[in-house]
C-alpha cells in the first residue's frame, strides 16, 4: 500500500533565509522578513487582493481589482456570487498551488467597507490558513 508522505518547502529548513516580506511594511527598517514558506504564500495572497489591475510593472493584468467596487460605490448592487468566483478563478491563474476551500464577503454599506474571509490550502505541503481582509 502506498503512503503519501507531506513534502517539504526545502527553503523552509534552512536558518535565517529570507523568503520574502510581510505586509504591512511596518519594521524599524521598513522590510521585515519572512522565513517560511506558508507566510510568504499569505502575504503574496494579500498583496493581490490590495493590488488594482495595471499597478503591477510587466504584469499589467496582476490583482484582484476589488477596490474598484468599493470605490464606485458598487456595494449596493454586488453579487456577491459573481465576485466568489471572480476571485476564484483569479487566484486559480494567479496562484495555482493554492486551493481555496471557502471564500465569504461581507458587506459593509453603511461605511462602504468589504471584507474578504478565505479559507485555503496548499495540499501537497499540508499548508492550512485563513486570510481576512477589510477594504
Amino acid at each position: 500500500m502506498a503512503i503519501i508522505v507531506q513534502n517539504r518547502f526545502p527553503i523552509d529548513s534552512i536558518d535565517r533565509k529570507a523568503i520574502g516580506v510581510n505586509i504591512p511594511f511596518n519594521a524599524p527598517s521598513v522590510f521585515q522578513s519572512n522565513y517560511l514558506t506558508r507566510d510568504a504564500i499569505k502575504n503574496n495572497l494579500i498583496n493581490f487582493f490590495l493590488t488594482n489591475p495595471g499597478e503591477r510593472v510587466f504584469n499589467p493584468f496582476f490583482g484582484s481589482g476589488i477596490n474598484n467596487l468599493i470605490n464606485m460605490n458598487f456595494l449596493d448592487t454586488i453579487d456577491v456570487e459573481f465576485v466568489k468566483k471572480f476571485l476564484k478563478d483569479q487566484i486559480y491563474q494567479y496562484f495555482p498551488f493554492v486551493g481555496i476551500e471557502e471564500i465569504n464577503l461581507v458587506v459593509n454599506k453603511e461605511s462602504n467597507q468589504l471584507g474578504i474571509i478565505m479559507k485555503y490550502q496548499v495540499e501537497n505541503f499540508g499548508i492550512q490558513d485563513e486570510i481576512n481582509i477589510t477594504l
